[in-house]
């Protein structure tokens, strides 16, 4: 049996103790007013499936995978590489299933590795560097239920994730290990956190301070940045620009033009943040695919200047 499925409600008391104690939450940024944003959406009749501040184990990554799997995931790009990756993908979540002892046949999983394999095909576009798409470090904010760990990790010599919210954090904790990753989580020892090569290098938003400026390869946003609020939109911004290396991308999916919950203008926001379009399709969301991705990059001087620096 897993260790962290024995006792969800004991995960959830030591995540609690340690935001409560953690100086870090209140350091700098207001995260209260962001979970009363979350709130308010909740109260809303929004959301009430996902669980975002219960965690009650497997139940919860089946509500996750619930969730995304009710979608077709469109793809107007033909390349071969998307069915090698959806394999791997669909392989990896009927294992991480099983040994949760979840019944597989209970998800459109099909549905899943395909979402899950158009982020990691255009992922690796991000990172591509000389035809290599392996990469130093990167950064999953907002990692849902942990979907794209089992490449990731494997990929990266560096592999980071976090969460703002206690449910989805504790859940990817969780099909980490069901995934047979090893894990290096800041809530198991918050006083000694130190990145790990090989591991999950697994934190909470509010202690994104602990990550090394410059450092990062790659920062995935997936689904998130409209739905955070306003404030904790300008700061995870903010941080993303001081944790990318100059050159260093920036990969977004989301929904352009109906799907903007906190109202805010996250192009202009980039934009004012330091950060360049680099690519993004010209595609009809939901109809050629679901979630628009596109690459910004943390811009470079070096290339402003035509390497005249």
């Amino acid at each position: 049996m897993l260790d962290l499925a024995a006792d969800p409600a004991a995960e959830l008391a030591r995540y609690r103790e340690i935001e409560a104690s953690d100086t870090a939450y209140r350091a700098g940024f207001d995260w209260s007013a962001s979970w009363r944003h979350l709130e308010k959406r909740l109260s809303e009749g929004a959301l009430r499936e996902m669980g975002f501040t219960g965690f009650d184990g497997a139940a919860l990554i089946g509500r996750m995978i619930r969730w995304i799997d009710r979608f077709d995931y469109p793809c107007a790009f033909a390349d071969p590489r998307l069915g090698d990756l959806e394999a791997a993908a669909l392989a990896a979540d009927r294992g991480g299933l099983a040994g949760l002892g979840l019944d597989p046949g209970g998800f459109d999983l099909a549905a899943v590795a395909r979402y899950t394999a158009q982020d990691i095909f255009f992922q690796r576009l991000a990172v591509a560097t000389s035809g290599n798409d392996r990469c130093e470090t990167v950064l999953d904010f907002g990692a849902g239920h942990g979907r794209l760990f089992d490449h990731w990790v494997r990929r990266a010599r560096f592999a980071f994730a976090t969460d703002a919210m206690p449910g989805p954090y504790l859940a990817q904790r969780l099909w980490a290990q069901a995934l047979g990753l090893s894990i290096n989580d800041y809530i198991d020892d918050p006083g000694q956190f130190s990145p790990r090569p090989g591991v999950l290098n697994h934190l909470p938003a509010w202690r994104l301070d602990l990550l090394r400026t410059g450092a990062f390869d790659a920062v995935f946003a997936i689904q998130v940045l409209r739905e955070v609020s306003k404030p904790m939109l300008a700061y995870t911004v903010a941080e993303f620009a001081r944790l990318l290396r100059p050159g260093g991308r920036l990969y977004i999916r989301d929904h352009i033009g109906f799907h903007n919950v906190n109202a805010g203008d996250l192009d202009a926001l980039l934009k004012a943040t330091g950060f360049v379009l680099e690519w993004r399709p010209h595609v009809i969301d939901r109809r050629d695919i679901h979630g628009v991705p596109r690459i910004w990059r943390r811009a470079d001087a070096a290339v402003t200047l035509g390497g005249l620096v």
